[in-house]
């Protein structure tokens, strides 16, 4: 059975909140699906691996995926900065010099 882990988006930006910390970067480029979990209403949604999770659903006896679950709130947390750090942590370092 995979691991499921859950944080929350603080923890993975330094304490200026703009910049990754080291172990919030390698927990996501350790994760095969990341979700969103917000605080107030419960609501959770898939933000990266979605086809992972339905491949191995699909597999009999299959290792559920390492998921991460970033709990965030609706009203203060950006989100866009977490999809960053997905963005750069899921990007090989060759495909990141063409984004560029």
């Amino acid at each position: 059975m995979g691991e499921s882990i859950r944080i929350a988006i603080e923890d993975l930006f330094d304490t200026t909140g703009t910049l990754p910390t080291h172990s919030g970067k390698l927990l996501i480029q350790r994760a095969e699906v990341v979700v969103i979990l917000d605080r107030s209403s419960g609501q959770q949604a898939v933000v990266y691996g979605l086809e992972k999770l339905h491949r191995q659903i699909e597999k009999v006896g299959a290792d559920a995926p390492l998921m991460l679950v970033v709990e965030f709130d609706e009203e203060s947390d950006n989100l866009a900065k977490l999809f960053g750090l997905i963005q750069s942590a899921k990007t090989p370092e060759e495909d990141a010099d063409e984004l560029e």
